[in-house]
């Protein structure tokens, strides 16, 4: 997916990456490496670099690819993790987790590794054929040795490499059909650059245009505050961007606050982290934490990337009454970026958060890549999560839905007990609801259901239907928002801009009528259900102009309501739930 400007060069000279086209080091101009997109390209850190070698050595007995000190990974649309691996200028091959980490060549990579396993070799009759496209015969096959059904391998003619792929038979199935299905083919003459640049050096090679992005981004800082003058936050999750976002602005600031919420699925490694920064930066830290999420689970359902309701609930509820505590309402500055998904590209710089009423949300980094960030971060010498060094690319909830399972496969390694806490949950789960062993093994909880649809409904008619049964004060409360709610003696009537609804609370049946019906009888049952059965986010408060919406601790809805229904557009419990659920 295109998310804006492919930004990697790579000087020849130097033999280093450029984000710019221009090398400060040589005063040479680069050569754009052709990447694919989004094209977020970022750093190999320790446990990249172990992970890559390691798993390069068990297919092919490879240890001189992965040598020099500057490899970058780009990640690509894939079924789960897939990187692009780019070294000495060249996209030598994909890293990716298919039920295992595999490197998958291309004919550079292939070429510059000194194989000693994994290698198809074919007579010269197949050369030509197997060039223009066609795949490897078994009976073109001279040797295999070792080769496995489904293994990665290289494919040589007279001992120069001509192709990559996939073996589809073992050694000894060489009697006929196919033996190697083909995915890249060609011949590379490129003579592998001898250079290898520090870390040091690509910074200083980069300078200049860090310089500029570190300009611009204060000047945005400086100018988004003049144009908002509330007081300024930095919402710092312990990530790679916002500690980024957390520089630029101290740099541009003198006032300001640090904001972290501790859901209650942070890694402990990031709590500590946090606190770490914000003494460092000498700055206020005003944390706030949640314990709704395991609460949540048993009215909603595990969160998935399209109900994500944990956000709602564990995060953004209590930034927001954080927020509202503090300061009533603020600036806030967030390490957003529009390389990371299409919603983010789509926002903009600047927003307004449609769950938080009091907040005014900018991102100095909106368009700055990984390799922008990391070099910046490089470049300042700034204190980064310990969690990245561990192969984690991307930090926040340890069960986030929007996780890969190869992070999960990390998460089982780095700590056990948060994936045995977070998996026995599933399988107790799946095993209430009927589901198979695979919606858990193969992460298909993580696209469980969607956010409610609503129906056409029935126009300007009489409907009849049933709700909830509660007590009448209860429904007279809780139906507020919806409009003005009245008493006779046998029913209550409830009275909107466009329906009007009789309710009879002893028996649960409700005639309503109006334009779309059958909408407004799940409005019901909606409010109903979040009046009783309210976790307490507080989400809704700040919505509320005429602020009668209180918590004492329990939910209470006061006479000063307006009926606009802005509380229930943002209550999680509305908007992740389904008619089966009422």
């Amino acid at each position: 997916m295109y998310l804006g400007e492919l930004k990697l060069w790579w000087c020849s000279e130097c033999n280093l990456p450029l984000i710019s086209p221009h090398c400060d080091l040589c005063g040479g101009e680069g050569i754009r490496v052709q990447i694919s997109p989004p094209g977020d390209v970022r750093i190999a850190l320790s446990e990249d670099v172990r992970l890559l070698k390691e798993t390069i050595r068990e297919n092919f007995g490879d240890e001189k690819l992965i040598s020099k000190k500057v490899i970058l990974l780009n990640g690509v649309s894939y079924e789960d993790r897939m990187d692009e691996v780019v070294i000495d200028g060249e996209v030598v091959g994909n890293f990716r987790f298919n039920h295992s980490f595999e490197f998958l060549p291309r004919i550079s990579g292939a070429t510059w590794m000194n194989a000693s396993k994994g290698i198809v070799e074919v007579d010269e009759g197949a050369l030509e054929p197997i060039l223009r496209g066609a795949n490897v015969m078994a009976r073109g096959v001279l040797s295999a040795r070792g080769v496995r059904r489904n293994q990665e391998v290289i494919v040589k003619c007279s001992d120069r490499v001509i192709a990559t792929g996939r073996a589809l038979k073992n050694e000894d199935e060489l009697e006929s059909g196919v033996f190697v299905k083909t995915r890249h083919k060609g011949i590379f003459d490129k003579k592998r650059p001898q250079k290898d640049p520090s870390l040091k050096d690509v910074i200083r090679a980069n300078l200049t245009r860090l310089e500029e992005l570190e300009r611009e981004a204060v000047e945005f800082i400086e100018r988004v505050s003049r144009k908002h003058p509330l007081p300024v936050t930095v919402s710092y999750s312990g990530g790679k961007d916002s500690l980024v976002s957390l520089m630029l602005v101290d740099q541009a600031l003198d006032d300001y606050s640090i904001l972290f919420v501790n859901t209650g699925l942070e890694f402990p490694e990031t709590v500590e982290h946090v606190h770490r920064v914000s003494e460092l930066f000498d700055r206020p830290l005003l944390s706030a934490s949640s314990e709704l999420f395991w609460k949540a689970l048993e009215k909603l359902g595990p969160p998935s990337v399209n109900r994500r309701w944990c956000c709602k609930l564990c995060k953004l509820a209590p930034l927001s009454k954080l927020i509202r505590e503090n300061f009533s309402s603020s600036l806030t500055f967030i390490g957003q970026r529009k390389y990371e998904s299409r919603v983010r590209y789509l926002s903009g710089r600047v927003w307004k958060n449609f769950w938080m009423g009091n907040q005014i949300s900018a991102s100095p980094v909106q368009n700055w890549n990984a390799l922008e960030i990391w070099l910046y971060i490089f470049w300042k010498n700034l204190p980064y999560n310990p969690l990245y060094e561990l192969g984690y690319e991307r930090i926040g909830c340890w069960m986030c839905p929007a996780s890969d399972l190869a992070d999960f496969e990390l998460l089982k390694r780095t700590h056990p007990e948060l994936h045995d806490k977070w998996f026995s949950w599933l399988r107790e789960y799946a095993r209430r609801t009927g589901k198979p062993e695979r919606w858990v093994t193969e992460g298909l909880w993580r696209y469980e259901g969607g956010e409610k649809k609503r129906s056409s409904g029935c126009a300007d008619r009489i409907l009849e239907g049933r709700i909830r049964k509660a007590s009448k004060e209860i429904i007279i409360e809780a139906l507020r928002p919806l409009g003005e709610v009245s008493e006779s003696s046998s029913h209550l009537i409830l009275r909107s801009e466009k329906s009007r609804a009789l309710i009879f609370t002893e028996s649960g049946r409700v005639l309503v009528h109006g334009e779309n019906s059958s909408d407004f009888i799940e409005l019901i049952n909606f409010a109903l259900r979040r009046f009783e059965e309210c976790l307490g986010c507080s989400l809704c408060a700040p919505h509320c102009r005429r602020d009668a919406i209180k918590f004492t601790p329990e939910l209470r809805i006061t006479s000063d309501c307006s009926h606009c229904g802005k509380c229930l557009e943002v209550c999680p419990l509305v908007f992740y739930s389904s008619e089966e659920s009422l």
